[in-house]
């Protein structure tokens, strides 16, 4: 083997090594800060999925990927506001919620609470309905106003935003109600939202 080619590998391994220990900090910072994940009932179903939980589940809470995971089916802001008040300590809070009443304007209070408080924010997007299955009060224009108002606040504050809303619109979902998501679709938004939260450590 010539002296190029050796010098050629030990770069590629060293490159190789200094890569792994990059990726090791970040998965371990990610898990040393814990977020607090709180959403309803549509959270309730992303864990059920990612953690193959079976059977009508209404209730989540557990720590799965390094992310400490609350949700309820049937809340809203008010349960948001609960579970950041009761964990105090909670230093990162991602918020998927609204899609119950659509209420940004009972969100917003609450939203400047944390970011006055120096935690960090991170805000979800609504994903859409499939109207076709779903004859509830919930829209898609809503949905859309909704976010648009979420978008314009994330962008006012420096929030990071996850975009499920896009990621959804450009992929295509499935859903057995029309609101609520199946698990291919539950199992694509459970993968996009962790990496999202990888890409910033």
């Amino acid at each position: 083997m010539s002296k190029t080619i050796k010098i050629c590998l030990s770069l590629l391994l060293v490159i190789s090594l200094v890569s792994t220990s990059v990726i090791r900090v970040e998965a371990k910072e990610r898990k040393a800060i814990r977020p607090l994940f709180i959403g309803d009932s549509r959270t309730v179903g992303l864990i059920a999925t990612a953690r193959g939980l079976t059977g009508k589940t209404k209730k989540i809470e557990g720590t799965y990927d390094g992310v400490d995971f609350i949700g309820k089916s049937s809340t809203s802001y008010n349960y948001l506001k609960d579970n950041i008040d009761r964990n105090p300590n909670a230093k990162v809070i991602i918020s998927w919620m609204g899609i119950n009443g659509l209420t940004w304007d009972k969100y917003k209070p609450i939203y400047d609470k944390v970011l006055k408080s120096k935690k960090t924010l991170i805000l979800i997007t609504l994903g859409g309905v499939d109207k076709s299955k779903y004859y509830g009060s919930v829209t898609n224009k809503g949905i859309e106003e909704f976010n648009s108002k979420l978008l314009e606040y994330a962008d006012k504050n420096s929030i990071q935003v996850i975009d499920v809303y896009s990621y959804l619109e450009s992929n295509g979902y499935t859903s057995w109600d029309g609101l609520h998501y199946k698990d291919d679709t539950n199992e694509g938004i459970y993968n996009y939202i962790l990496s999202e939260l990888n890409s910033v450590g």
